[in-house]
């Protein structure tokens, strides 16, 4: 993601509650550098919290519970030009000390209290494919100077002051706690026990889904059940049950189509993959078909919407050669919401070897 972005997240941790404008400014430059000693998984207390609260955040994809005394809540706050989705999570002695400060009455708290508890949960603003060894290089840590942590089943990373990083599907996901050395500390990880991703039971959609392997250039993806190849139309392409065919010129007539084609070294397929010659004055992109796919460092993935089909191409380099993956779909003439409906859980579970 942009640089820009990070900026006010990882060097300031600026927090805008709403309670009535008051900022919560932290520096992390004391802490930056440590190994943590904290958990290295958030799933060993969720026991603990049967009773709690819980908080669905739609525009993030997760949820979470949080204890019945606690407040939250949700802004999307404007940094350095950008918009960042952010949540956080208080308690009374916090509330009541932002009350005084915005009241201009004299507080027997402060931010860093003992009795005070904030945390925060942060979606940048910018999705690019990330991955976890491009979080790390952004925060600015080397290799060893952090350490594994799990939220609910996707690595990340994590620093002494608590700071903990998550990439899920290629968005980066930011845990952020304003004083890990008070009683209240413990609740951060308690409550990030509970956090759950919850697009994740969509993948119970693609469970009984078949699946295609290229083992020449070592990717799989999945596709509906009830798709078959046609060998003389070759083992790559798969037709919806409805697909009809001329008599004549085997050309699909009725159904819709999918597959995948490699090019770039000898091309598995032949021609030279160049996405000019699939594209038309009418070709759109519409990028949610390609959210939720995850790519290593260094892929990309485009899409390239027609009347009648859509294209996705996946470049990479495979053997320090640049390599490009087409995975299309055509459609009836006029109509590619079926391949829409078919191609996004598709290249959700589409995966490098």
């Amino acid at each position: 993601m942009n640089q820009k972005g990070l900026a006010p997240i990882l060097i300031f941790f600026l927090i805008a509650l709403g309670l009535g404008g008051y900022f919560v400014y932290t520096n992390y430059s004391n802490n930056h550098y440590k190994v943590s000693s904290q958990p290295t998984s958030s799933s060993s207390t969720a026991d603990e919290n049967t009773d709690w609260k819980s908080y669905t955040n739609s525009k993030g994809n997760y949820s979470f519970k949080y204890p019945v005394d606690f407040y939250v809540e949700e802004s999307n706050n404007a940094e350095d030009g950008f918009v960042y989705n952010r949540v956080t999570i208080y308690n009374k002695a916090y509330k009541d000390f932002v009350d005084d400060f915005n009241n201009h009455r004299t507080s027997v708290l402060n931010p860093d209290d003992n009795e005070t508890f904030l945390m925060s949960i942060v979606i940048p603003p910018e999705k690019n494919n990330s991955s976890l060894e491009m979080a790390k290089k952004e925060y600015g840590i080397p290799g060893n100077q952090s350490v594994d942590y799990t939220i609910d089943g996707i690595k990340g990373f994590r620093v002494v002051n608590g700071d903990t990083v998550v990439v899920y599907k290629g968005q980066e996901y930011y845990f952020q706690l304003r004083n890990y050395n008070n009683k209240y500390a413990s609740y951060f990880d308690k409550i990030l026990s509970t956090f759950k991703f919850t697009d994740q039971n969509q993948s119970n959609e693609t469970a009984n889904w078949k699946t295609y392997t290229n083992s020449k250039y070592g990717f799989t993806f999945k596709y509906p059940s009830d798709y078959k190849s046609l060998p003389n139309l070759g083992e790559h392409v798969f037709y919806s049950p409805d697909a009809e065919f001329d008599k004549n010129t085997n050309a699909k007539i009725k159904g819709i189509e999918i597959g995948s084609t490699v090019y770039g070294q000898e091309g598995d397929q032949g021609g030279d993959g160049d996405i000019e010659n699939y594209k038309g004055p009418n070709t759109k992109t519409n990028s949610s078909i390609i959210s939720k796919m995850i790519l290593p460092t260094g892929a990309a993935a485009k899409t390239y919407v027609n009347p009648e089909d859509i294209t996705v191409t996946i470049d990479y380099k495979k053997d320090n050669k640049d390599t490009r993956i087409m995975i299309w779909c055509g459609g009836e003439k006029g109509n590619t919401e079926r391949c829409e409906e078919v191609l996004t859980p598709l290249l959700s579970t589409f995966k490098f070897n």
